[in-house]
């Protein structure tokens, strides 16, 4: 297909795979009773759409299965210890309204940088591993998220641009969450952050 009904085409396709990677991810996400299905099923998310945007058609149901069930061990591990540094901060947080003037205003505001920051953090982990369906712990698996942020100012700003879109996007059309929520994001976070890469089968 070329033209206008080619482009008519893969729009409709795209949104089709969207809304039904965004389903698996709800699925998923509950099958891991929320708190431990969530991240796994974001990595997974984010596996199926960068095969995808590389031009492969696996089948949908079984990548989402296989890569959330090989990473989801140590995928939790990282959302643990993720819950735990956002717990100190939301603590900190709390602690700064004791406060008053300049030190509540410096303080409050860098917490929030961090916290969003750290949020931008966890989602282009998600992204590096899906790439290459492993979770590590090594100190280059957790400073490569941080290269890509500080390396692309521009594009990590557009991410967060665009997770704030999205949720105020399904703020105004609740309808929208089951099909096109997660889904948009990860589409967002793999066309900003795996432009040009080659991804194995």
């Amino acid at each position: 297909m070329s033209g206008t009904s080619g482009f008519i085409y893969r729009i409709a396709d795209w949104l089709m795979k969207l809304a039904i990677v965004n389903l698996l991810w709800i699925f998923f996400t509950v099958a891991g009773l929320l708190l431990f299905g969530f991240y796994p099923a974001w990595i997974a998310v984010c596996r199926l759409i960068s095969l995808w945007k590389d031009g492969k058609e696996p089948p949908i149901v079984k990548t989402f299965w296989s890569v959330y069930r090989q990473i989801f061990i140590k995928s939790n591990l990282v959302a643990f210890l993720g819950g735990v540094f956002v717990i100190i901060l939301i603590v900190n947080l709390n602690i700064i309204s004791f406060f008053e003037g300049f030190i509540f205003y410096f303080f409050s505001t860098s917490t929030v940088i961090v916290l969003i920051g750290f949020a931008v953090w966890m989602i282009i982990f998600g992204l590096a591993a899906a790439e290459k369906i492993k979770v590590s712990f090594t100190k280059e698996s957790f400073i490569e998220p941080v290269k890509r942020m500080v390396l692309a100012p521009g594009k990590t700003l557009l991410l967060i641009v665009g997770i704030f879109a999205v949720y105020f996007l399904n703020g105004l059309i609740p309808g929208l969450l089951p099909v096109y929520s997660v889904s948009l994001i990860g589409f967002i976070c793999v066309s900003l952050f795996t432009e040009g890469s080659e991804l194995p089968a």
